[in-house]
């Protein structure tokens, strides 16, 4: 979304505004690549969480999951969820809210989402038992 009103200031800006109604959902994944020959290159794309070479991609999502607000597309596998975020951050409103996984806890601006399980709960508890 932001992407296709970067070119026109004045939208952009109204945007940014509607946008301030939600807290916004920022999220992060990997994307496996080729290893590279090149070895400072297989360092850098190097992810210690997946054990291969990837890019990672970060996205904003508005709270429904359906639209993209913002997206960071081919960092390298080794930076941290928190540094992409960081960068981010940058070109969005510092009154905008947000929520995130525990990659995110050094942001004060962001929410933590907790999971199911560490809200002590069961996944399966709200769910109905079929008889037959």
């Amino acid at each position: 979304m932001l992407e296709q009103v970067k070119k026109n200031e004045s939208d952009r800006a109204w945007s940014l505004e509607i946008l301030q109604e939600v807290k916004l959902i920022v999220d992060s994944y990997e994307q496996s690549i080729q290893r590279p020959t090149d070895n400072e290159e297989q360092k850098k794309n190097y992810s210690d969480k997946q054990n291969r070479h990837t890019k990672k991609n970060q996205v904003i999502v508005m709270p429904s999951g359906k639209e993209i607000v913002d997206v960071v597309v081919g960092e390298t596998g080794a930076t941290a969820d928190i540094n992409i975020w960081r960068k981010q951050r940058l070109s969005l409103l510092t009154s905008q809210n947000f929520q995130g996984n525990k990659a995110y806890a050094l942001d004060r601006q962001l929410t933590i989402l907790r999971t199911v399980l560490e809200q002590g709960r069961s996944p399966n508890r709200d769910k109905k038992s079929l008889e037959f």
